[in-house]
């Protein structure tokens, strides 16, 4: 069975906050109630395939008869590509071919203690743009061979391309965006990073590096992820324009997988705005106005 809820980057969390026989506890606690869930919702797991060799997860877009924009999506630490299927199921249910890999972190490959790797995520300032690499070069692989197989090349317009990414994902959608120069892929338009683990870039000072339009969601009890995106001179004020922060009140770091149903529904409607307007150019997608669940909303 895919431990899914682990690709909401346990791990980060686990380290910014608790250690030793705690983070065991809690992982215990997390992995028990991802099972219940897990269960209430496997009719909208995605499509399993291979392509170009990787392990995928799709859901095909409704009621597309061209081709339709791509959304990839990255997991998170020691997570799998099934992490937040209310979100690419939605996303597909609006139009969106979903193609989510697994990355070679992925709880499908990984049989060990999920707190294994703690360590490098509290010391940001080390990262480079080889840290954690392999996911750069799964999609570089997988936006390859989807070009070369007539059925992909035909079946997604090129023009119109996001990458969304949860902590970890996070982390890879942004240096893809071009957080880190030599990852960036240009086909790439927008970028959406999820309580995203972002500190290399503030330390590097490397987002301003950043080509693509990004939204950061973030929230009020997200306590090792989010202070790094919203404080001042944090990810957010790096960012060149357009960008956007969404922060959900009273929001911890699995609010984006799906553990966490409250907010789901605030979610999925600021991502299809988002790529509403920065991949379709729908300038009329609301990403101005508050939904009740959201304690700050930015724009700049």
């Amino acid at each position: 069975m895919r431990r899914s809820l682990v690709a909401g980057s346990v791990g980060i969390v686990l380290a910014a906050l608790v250690s030793g026989g705690c983070a065991r506890l809690l992982a215990r606690s997390l992995l028990s109630r991802h099972s219940a869930g897990q269960r209430a919702s496997s009719s909208l797991r995605g499509e399993e395939s291979v392509i170009g060799g990787i392990s995928v997860s799709i859901w095909n877009p409704k009621g597309e008869t061209g081709p339709a924009p791509l959304v990839l999506f990255s997991h998170g630490f020691h997570g799998s590509s099934n992490q937040s299927k209310f979100l690419t199921s939605a996303l597909a249910d609006h139009g969106y071919l979903v193609v989510a890999p697994e990355h070679s972190d992925s709880s499908m490959y990984r049989h060990g203690a999920i707190t294994d790797g703690l360590g490098e995520f509290k010391q940001g300032s080390t990262w480079t743009d080889r840290s954690h690499e392999d996911r750069v070069k799964d999609f570089r692989k997988l936006i390859g061979a989807m070009k070369a197989d007539p059925h992909w090349s035909r079946a997604v317009d090129w023009k119109k391309v996001a990458i969304v990414g949860h902590s970890l994902g996070g982390y890879t959608a942004l240096g893809i965006g071009g957080a880190w120069p030599t990852w960036r892929i240009a086909d790439v338009k927008a970028v959406i990073a999820l309580s995203p683990f972002c500190a290399p870039y503030v330390q590097h000072k490397t987002l301003s590096h950043l080509q693509a339009p990004v939204m950061y969601q973030g929230g009020t009890r997200d306590f090792g992820i989010t202070p790094t995106v919203i404080k001042g001179g944090a990810a957010f004020d790096s960012t060149p324009s357009p960008a956007y922060y969404v922060e959900l009140e009273g929001a911890g770091h699995f609010a984006w997988t799906d553990l966490n149903r409250r907010y789901q529904p605030s979610i999925v409607h600021y991502c299809e705005a988002f790529l509403d307007r920065y991949l379709r150019g729908d300038i009329t997608a609301d990403l101005t106005e508050k939904e009740p669940d959201v304690s700050l909303l930015r724009k700049k």
